[in-house]
């Protein structure tokens, strides 16, 4: 008994030790991206997703010039701002600009043909290894892929490669018909676009097709005149009336799920599989593991949670549903909604939270799992919650981050006039204008990028724990 009770009082030291251990700050490192005398002829700037890379539009002697970490560029006529685009993996920058009459694309330095015009829609692969944009040349667009102009392309929108790269597709404006084209084969005469919502791909409002995360497969939706008639991997997987959404693949590719009407009634499609639903539906959401299907289901006015075929929440006056998503583990499922009295409230496995005027920004998962974090808002003060823990209110409180093993988490915070950066709920860091987003690199190591004393550069924290 003895021992039992050893070992329970050792747990429970443990726990105390990481519920009660402080952070100290131990070590920072700066390094200057932009100088002050850059930053003073800044006309537009960029950040890495990455947040470690800075890139700016300066104007020098009448000449515009991009300057990215600082090191100055060619200077030109002109540099479109809006075309400032970094890679997904941080390594790679490009953008247009104007010599003389015309206009280039500078992709890391190296300068393309020369043409008539730019077309904006830039879209990198995810490794930053492929590239895809349109020109503007005699009323027509055509396309440009990894430096080569594509002789299906003119008219091209809504580019997408696939996740691992290896695929391109992207819908084709031809007269009043909207084709769809993948790896150069047009696959669709008449592509059906559905809002783009969640963002997937580049900045376009509009999504025309769906890639597994390895890639390997794909699912698009074509109209015949009166039928939306789904594909997946090239075959026909269903025909109704109306789709709702892009379908969706899990994390691991093994399923996929839309939302369909056919003849008034409402179903849920899993595999090919249509399941007739009670009521309308929104949205469908699967696990990353593919086990578990999950939809909004919209009854009288009303919103609730249904998994797997049981509904598994209350009636909600609205629920966000691009707040519905699950852990990286599939083990835990989060969103937020709107209750009787007007107020938001995060209901996690099940779980609902306080209540709060707004939530603010995306609640997040840990990236193992189990831990999550959000901000919200109550009687004009922000709070962040992490496991249901509210943090002390501020003016504004955002941008809440884990660090890669999840024990610990970051955020941004305004108090009156002073701006802060909290780790575990302690400041400690005063901070002047924040740039970006912060990034832990480990479990004791995050970065930013900052505003401080006229430049701009990039800050390493170290920290370290103490009793």
């Amino acid at each position: 008994m003895r021992g039992k009770a050893l070992l329970i009082l050792c747990a429970f030291l443990v726990i105390a030790d990481y519920v009660i251990a402080k952070v100290k700050v131990e070590k920072i490192n700066e390094t200057k991206l932009i100088s002050e005398e850059q930053l003073k002829k800044q006309i537009g700037f960029v950040v890495s997703p990455d947040s470690k890379h800075y890139a700016c539009v300066v104007n020098i002697d009448g000449k515009t010039c991009l300057i990215r970490d600082g090191v100055e560029g060619a200077r030109y006529d002109d540099i479109i701002i809006k075309s400032l685009r970094f890679s997904p993996n941080s390594q790679s920058l490009i953008y247009f600009a104007k010599k003389g009459v015309k206009y280039c694309a500078v992709f890391d330095g190296q300068e393309g043909p020369l043409y008539g015009n730019m077309y904006l829609g830039i879209v990198f692969s995810a490794d930053g290894k492929r590239l895809a944009y349109n020109l503007s040349e005699g009323g027509k667009f055509p396309l440009v892929v990894d430096g080569v102009v594509s002789s299906l392309g003119s008219g091209a929108v809504y580019k997408r490669f696939s996740p691992d790269g290896k695929h391109l597709a992207y819908a084709q404006i031809n007269k009043n018909k909207v084709g769809l084209v993948v790896d150069d084969k047009v696959v669709a005469d008449e592509v059906v676009a559905w809002e783009n919502h969640l963002k997937v791909g580049d900045f376009d409002d509009k999504v025309v097709v769906s890639f597994s995360k390895n890639g390997g497969r794909v699912s698009w939706g074509e109209f015949d005149g009166v039928k939306t008639i789904i594909y997946v991997d090239a075959k026909k997987d269903g025909v109704y009336d109306k789709v709702l959404h892009l379908p969706v693949f899990s994390e691991n590719g093994r399923s996929v799920a839309y939302v369909a009407v056919k003849n008034n009634q409402w179903y849920v499609v899993c595999n090919g599989n249509p399941e007739l639903i009670p009521d309308k539906a929104a949205i469908v959401v699967l696990s990353p593991d593919g086990n578990d299907v999950v939809y909004l289901g919209l009854s009288g006015g009303k919103c609730y949670i249904v998994k797997n075929g049981s509904k598994i929440s209350s009636l909600y006056n609205d629920i966000d549903p691009y707040s519905i998503h699950f852990s990286g583990d599939s083990k835990h499922m989060m969103f937020s909604a709107k209750d009787n009295q007007n107020k938001w409230v995060l209901v996690v496995d099940g779980k609902e939270g306080a209540h709060y005027d707004s939530i603010v920004g995306d609640p997040k998962f840990s990236p193992k799992g189990g831990r999550y974090i959000y901000s919200a808002s109550r009687n004009g003060k922000q709070f962040v919650v992490v496991d249901g823990h509210e943090s002390k209110g501020y003016d504004s409180a955002f941008g809440g981050v884990f660090s890669v093993d999840g024990a610990h988490y970051a955020y941004k915070a305004r108090d009156g006039k002073k701006w802060l950066i909290l780790l575990d709920d302690d400041e400690v860091l005063n901070v002047e204008d924040q740039k970006s987003e912060i990034v832990f690199e480990s479990f004791n190591k995050f970065h930013f990028i900052e505003e401080k004393a006229g430049s701009v550069c990039l800050r390493e924290v170290t920290f370290v724990f103490q009793e």
